[in-house]
């Protein structure tokens, strides 16, 4: 499958990592990513705060983009893009005489953006593109004796009717299924769906940190081995913020966070250097014991 890859800003700025491990995985998953290398910041909401015609403007240039290529459609490994851009495209797609008004600023580039793009997150397509039954017959390392502790955060879940989220397609639950697919065993906790606290982190810094720290505090408590997150900002703060979150709920943490890719990687066989888990703060490997492929507890 050929498809229009927009792999957002941060996954190339501060977590490089995930945009390495979603090269690996690709291939493996035959998914041709068509780059999407000129495209900017979706604004993550921000921008839109202050000037919704230029988040706009910036997002319909994203899909503009999209639209020049052969994929079949748009895939992000970002939910904040997913969230930030949905919201955009819904109101592209709802309102022709605005459509036009975003499309003159795009027209010094010779863009344009046409009505019913299909954006997908990666988890979105794994699941109702690839499909399970497939990724489960790639699995090379079963991820047995793992407990993952998904994370899903904001934007990937909410608002359910802009995300499509219904019956037949249960998105709340798909990082319930792939982990599953996988061979890891769930573990649900109380953070599941609750904001990782990056979005205020800049406001209120302590609030965000005692947000993250509870969050995998309560992931420990419930004796998750690792988290998985669709979103590197979850990351960020999850990981990279870690430490100081741990001081900010005055416990021990020290709990590894995967990326999304990162998790497929190791059950599709590829090893934790080469899918870039040396550069996290809290390391993975200081729990997995790679010779039984089985994670063990932490020391």
């Amino acid at each position: 499958m050929r498809v229009a890859y927009w792999p957002g800003c941060v996954s190339r700025g501060f977590t490089p990592e995930l945009h390495g491990a979603m090269a690996k995985i690709a291939p493996l998953l035959d998914l041709e990513l068509i780059e999407l290398d000129r495209a900017s910041c979706c604004g993550a909401g921000v921008i839109e705060e202050h000037n919704q015609e230029l988040a706009d403007t910036l997002n319909a240039r994203t899909f503009a983009l999209a639209q020049q290529t052969d994929g079949e459609l748009m895939m992000n490994i970002c939910s904040t893009c997913q969230g930030a851009q949905s919201e955009c495209q819904e109101r592209l797609d709802a309102n022709g005489e605005y459509r036009d008004q975003i499309n003159a600023n795009l027209q010094d580039e010779g863009l344009r953006y046409e009505k019913g793009l299909t954006n997908k997150n990666l988890l979105w397509l794994l699941v109702e593109g690839i499909g399970l039954d497939e990724v489960r017959s790639r699995v090379k390392r079963p991820l047995s004796g793992l407990r993952v502790g998904p994370f899903y955060g904001c934007y990937i879940v909410r608002p359910t009717r802009r995300l499509g989220i219904d019956e037949d397609h249960p998105r709340d639950r798909y990082l319930h299924m792939l982990i599953e697919a996988l061979g890891g065993t769930v573990i649900d906790y109380a953070g599941v769906y609750k904001c990782c606290g990056f979005p205020i982190i800049t406001m209120n810094k302590q609030a965000s940190l005692e947000m993250a720290g509870r969050h995998l505090g309560d992931a420990i408590d419930a004796e998750a081995d690792c988290l998985v997150v669709p979103c590197p900002l979850c990351h960020l703060n999850l990981d990279l913020q870690q430490p100081v979150a741990a001081k900010a709920v005055s416990r021990e943490l020290g709990l590894p966070v995967l990326h999304l890719p990162q998790l497929i990687g190791l059950a599709l066989g590829l090893e934790p250097k080469d899918l870039g888990m040396n550069r996290h703060i809290v390391r993975p490997t200081s729990v997995i014991d790679w010779s039984t492929s089985v994670v063990g507890a932490a020391a």
